[in-house]
């Protein structure tokens, strides 16, 4: 039986994560899948702030900087007052930024 459940699609995508990098990095064909499960979650429910962060987080742990960035940034327009992704962004945990250099602030 298939579900449509997003927060479901995001626990499974992060428990098939888990155990395809259990022993090594998982193989570009595995990430390819679990990326597939996370893309379907943010489509069925763009707006939801939960699998938006969940999403980027993976995309963020698995190194798929340019995938986690919307993520990250749409979470705090539809939930101000968490602060996570605020803080991944503000922190550079997904930005690189030159040494030295401190991350850019957003709205300036």
């Amino acid at each position: 039986m298939a579900t449509t459940a997003p927060s479901f699609r995001t626990r499974l995508g992060t428990l098939y994560l888990d155990l395809v990098a259990a022993d090594a990095p998982p193989k570009p064909a595995e990430l390819e899948k679990v990326n597939q499960v996370f893309h379907k979650a943010l489509g069925l429910a763009p707006s939801d702030a939960s699998v938006l962060k969940d999403a980027a987080d993976y995309f963020a742990a698995s190194q798929q900087t340019k995938e986690a960035i919307p993520p990250y940034i749409r979470a705090p327009e539809l939930h101000p007052n968490d602060s996570v992704a605020q803080e991944n962004l503000a922190t550079g945990s997904i930005l690189p930024t030159p040494r030295g250099a401190a991350p850019p602030v957003r709205g300036q």
